[in-house]
């Protein structure tokens, strides 16, 4: 696969990204427990996390006891969240929502994003949008920044 101007930039950044995990995993827990009474995401099985960088949406989401993968376009992201799951409970691997990913239809009960949506143009959005639908058995949630750049 050719690597493209972001995954580019996401493999150079990807250690310096690494050492936001501890935060980032702080943060992903008070969401889904904030997020709990209106959405339990634990009333599911399976859970595909597109763009998970170095894996700490889907640590917190393992750690839930969910079946979860993780897949990120930049190669050097997918590599520090495999070293950051030794237990080699999470399954990653490499992968480009907007090129197709490896899967069949509704593979996942939920498929998320976070932090992906807004460095898309509008027709990447799309894409990704329906990428994601055709892996989802019941649910896509897209968690990212608004137009003022809050969560």
């Amino acid at each position: 696969m050719a690597e493209n101007k972001s995954n580019r930039l996401f493999n150079r950044i990807s250690p310096v990204y690494g050492l936001f995990y501890q935060s980032q995993r702080k943060k992903y827990r008070e969401i889904i427990q904030k997020a709990k009474p209106t959405f339990d995401l634990g009333r599911h099985q399976s859970v595909l996390d597109v763009g998970c960088g170095t894996g700490a949406l889907c640590s917190v989401m393992d750690e839930m006891g969910l079946d979860v993968t993780g897949v990120d376009a930049a190669v050097k992201m997918v590599e520090i969240a495999r070293k950051r799951n030794p237990a080699g409970t999470i399954h990653y691997q490499q992968g480009d929502a907007l090129a197709g990913l490896p899967f069949e239809d509704k593979s996942f009960d939920v498929v998320i994003t976070s932090y992906v949506a807004h460095g898309l143009e509008e027709d990447q959005r799309k894409i990704l949008y329906r990428e994601m639908g055709r892996l989802a058995k019941y649910m896509v949630i897209v968690y990212d920044y608004n137009k003022n750049r809050s969560p």
